[in-house]
C-alpha cells in the first residue's frame, strides 16, 4: 500500500473511531444518569437556551444548537429573560445530589477501611467521563494540527513539479498522485483547520461545563455542612472565619 493511501485510510479509521468512542461515552453517561428530567420539563424545553444535552452529534460539534440565541442577540440586545430557564440537570440541586451520593459512598468506604476521605477520588468519580472525552478531543485537535505543516510541504513540491515538469503525467492519476496535488492538499489542510478548531472548542466547552458543575456541587456541599453546625457553639468571629475559609477553598477549587 502506498504511503499516502495508508495515511488516508488511517485518517478515515481515526474519524470512525472518534464517532464510536463518542457514542460509547454518551451511552455510558446517559445510562448512569440517576435524575432524569420528568415529563414536566418537556413543556419548558422551548424556554431553555442551553440545549446541549438534547442536541445531536453534528449540532454539538458545530454549536448549531446555539444559533437561535445568537439570532435573538443579532436582532435585539439580549436580556436576562432571553437566556431562558436552566435545565433541570444543570441546577444546583441536581448536581449536589449527584456529588453528595459519591461523597457519602466514599465516606462509608473510608470509615470501613480506616482512612481519610479522599475528595480527589470524589472529583475523579464525579467528572472523569467528560474530562476524558474533552482530553481525547484536545489530543485529536493537536494531532490534526500537524496536517497543516505537512500539507504545506506537499503544496510546495507540487509547485516545483509544475515549474519543472520532468515526465508526462498519466491520464488517470493514482491515489498517491491525487493526494500529491496541491489543490487537493489545500482542501485537506482547510478541512483539517476546521477540524482542529472544532475539537479544540468542544474540548474547552466540555471541560469548562464539567468544572462549573463540580464547583457548584462542592459549594452546595460545603454550605450544607456549614448549616449543620451547632449555632450556639459558634461565636461571630469563628463564624466569619469559617465562612472566609469556605470561600477561599471554593476559589482554589475554581482555579483548578
Amino acid at each position: 500500500m502506498r504511503p499516502h493511501a495508508a495515511a488516508w485510510s488511517g485518517a478515515l479509521c481515526l474519524a470512525m473511531f472518534t464517532v464510536e468512542v463518542y457514542s460509547t461515552c454518551r451511552a455510558i453517561c446517559d445510562r448512569e444518569r440517576k435524575w432524569e428530567v420528568g415529563d414536566s420539563a418537556d413543556n419548558t424545553e422551548t424556554e431553555q437556551s442551553y440545549k446541549y444535552d438534547k442536541a445531536n452529534l453534528y449540532s454539538k460539534a458545530t454549536f448549531f444548537w446555539l444559533t437561535p440565541l445568537l439570532w435573538v442577540g443579532y436582532t435585539s440586545p439580549l436580556e436576562l429573560e432571553d437566556m431562558g430557564d436552566l435545565p433541570k440537570e444543570e441546577e444546583t440541586e441536581h448536581q449536589f445530589k449527584k456529588f453528595n451520593d459519591i461523597y457519602t459512598s466514599e465516606r462509608v468506604a473510608a470509615g470501613r477501611e480506616g482512612r481519610r476521605v479522599s475528595l480527589w477520588w470524589c472529583y475523579f468519580r464525579s467528572c472523569w467521563k467528560l474530562f476524558a472525552l474533552g482530553g481525547l478531543f484536545k489530543l485529536m485537535g493537536d494531532c490534526v494540527g500537524f496536517v497543516g505543516p505537512l500539507g504545506i510541504s506537499v503544496v510546495i513540491s507540487y509547485v516545483n513539479i509544475l515549474r519543472n515538469p520532468a515526465t508526462v503525467q498519466p491520464e488517470y492519476p493514482t491515489i498517491s498522485e491525487f493526494l500529491s496535488n496541491g489543490y487537493v492538499m489545500g482542501a485537506i489542510v482547510f478541512v483539517a483547520a476546521l477540524a482542529q478548531g472544532t475539537f479544540s472548542q468542544s474540548s474547552t466547552h466540555l471541560v469548562n461545563v464539567e468544572g462549573i458543575r463540580l464547583k457548584v456541587a462542592l459549594q452546595a456541599l460545603v454550605y450544607d455542612k456549614a448549616l449543620r453546625l451547632c449555632v450556639w457553639n459558634i461565636d461571630d468571629h469563628k463564624e466569619d472565619l469559617a465562612s472566609h475559609h469556605e470561600d477561599e477553598k471554593l476559589e482554589k477549587i475554581n482555579g483548578l
